[in-house]
């Protein structure tokens, strides 16, 4: 079974940003950070339990393959909310402030 994906505006901002900036300086490094985020939502889609917690009592944490960044999302019923896409170096304390 595969979960519906909703991805939260903060984290579309943050992806939208992420791409625009690889866009700049190389389209086919942003065309394989595109598809490698894509990827990996695809993944968690497919098996949201599969990533490790790793704050509260439910954010996930998956890690965006040979780019820093990484994804947080939180499932609950049959939907994953994606409430970012944040670069691995950034203070966690950005995207923890939009957990409901």
């Amino acid at each position: 079974m595969q979960f519906r994906v909703e991805i939260r505006p903060a984290a579309r901002r943050e992806f939208d940003e992420a791409s625009d900036w690889y866009r700049d300086r190389d389209r086919n490094v942003r065309d394989r950070f595109v598809a490698a985020v894509g990827e990996t939502i695809r993944k968690i889609s497919r098996r949201p339990p599969a990533y490790p917690i790793v704050f509260g009592s439910g954010v996930r944490r998956a890690r965006v393959p040979r780019f820093p960044y990484s994804i947080f999302y939180i499932s609950k019923a049959e939907t994953v909310f994606v409430i970012s896409v944040f670069h691995d170096s950034r203070n966690p304390i950005i995207w923890r402030g939009r957990i409901d």
